[in-house]
C-alpha cells in the first residue's frame, strides 16, 4: 500500500515535518542546557508537549508509521490484509479463538479454557478497546523483552498473559502460528483519545539525540486495510530488514 499522505517515521528524521523538527531542535537545546546525559531524554522539560493533543497539529495531514508485533496463523494474516487491525474486545477474542478451534488449531478443552480465562473476558480484565503498537524499530530488537514476548506467544497479551504460569498452555501458545510484524500507518491527529508512553515528543527528542527511543501506542480506532503497509513473516523483506529472529 502507498499512502497518499506523507508518512512520518520516528526512526527517520528526514520524514519529520519541518515544524516538528524545529520543535525537537528546541528540545535538544534545552536538554543540552540542562547538562543531562543523552539517554535521559525523558527528563527534559518539554512543556505542554507531553500531551499528544499538543503534538497533533504538527502531525495533521501526516500518517505515523507504527508496528504491531504478534504471532499469527495464516488465516489471521489474510484477515488483517483484508480488514485491517480491529480493536481488542470480547467478541474479537471469542471469534479468534473459535476460528482457531474450527480449523483444528485448538482442541475443545483448550478453546474452552482460553475463552473462559483471558484478560478481556474475565472479571476485571484489561487490554480492551485499543490496538497496541510501537513506534520505533528499536523496540523490536532481540534484546527488547516486549517485542519478543508479543512475537513468541499466540493471541496477544489478552490471551497469553493469564496463562504464563501454566507450562502446558504456554507451550501451546508458543507453537501456534508464526512470529509476525504488522506495519501500519496511524492518524494521530484524528481527534481520538490515542495515547503514547512515554510522550511522543520525548521519543522524537531521544531519536534526535541518537538514543534508543520508542513509545508504545494505545490507538483507539480500528486501522483499515488501506493503512496496513505490510503483514510480514520471517523470510519477508519487511520482517527480515528489522534483524529479528525467525522463531
Amino acid at each position: 500500500m502507498t499512502s497518499a499522505l506523507p508518512v512520518v517515521d520516528v526512526d527517520d528524521p528526514v520524514t519529520w515535518p519541518a515544524q516538528l523538527a524545529d520543535l525537537v531542535t528546541g528540545f535538544a537545546q534545552r536538554h543540552a542546557a540542562a547538562a543531562l546525559p543523552r539517554d535521559c531524554f525523558t527528563d527534559t522539560d518539554i512543556g505542554d508537549y507531553a500531551d499528544l493533543d499538543a503534538m497533533a497539529p504538527l502531525l495533521a495531514g501526516h500518517l505515523v508509521r507504527a508496528r504491531h508485533c504478534t504471532r499469527l496463523l495464516d488465516h489471521e494474516a489474510d484477515s488483517i490484509r483484508e480488514h485491517g487491525l480491529l480493536l481488542a474486545d470480547g467478541r474479537g477474542v471469542a471469534d479468534r479463538l473459535a476460528r482457531a478451534a474450527d480449523l483444528g488449531h485448538l482442541t475443545t478443552p483448550q478453546y474452552t479454557a482460553l475463552k473462559d480465562a483471558n484478560l478481556i473476558t474475565r472479571k476485571g480484565g484489561g487490554r480492551k478497546g485499543f490496538v497496541f503498537l510501537t513506534l520505533s524499530g528499536d523496540a523490536l530488537a532481540p534484546n527488547q523483552t516486549l517485542g519478543w514476548r508479543l512475537r513468541a506467544f499466540w493471541g496477544g497479551e489478552a490471551v497469553y498473559q493469564h496463562w504464563e504460569d501454566d507450562p502446558e498452555m504456554t507451550a501451546l501458545l508458543r507453537s501456534l502460528g508464526r512470529p509476525a510484524v504488522v506495519t501500519a500507518l496511524l492518524d494521530l491527529a484524528d481527534g481520538q483519545p490515542h495515547s503514547t508512553a512515554p510522550s511522543l515528543a520525548h521519543v522524537f527528542l531521544g531519536r534526535a539525540l541518537g538514543e534508543t527511543a520508542d513509545a508504545t501506542v494505545h490507538y483507539m480506532s480500528p486501522i483499515p486495510s488501506a493503512r496496513i503497509e505490510s503483514v510480514a513473516f520471517p523470510g519477508d523483506p519487511a520482517f527480515d530488514r528489522l534483524g529479528l529472529p525467525g522463531a
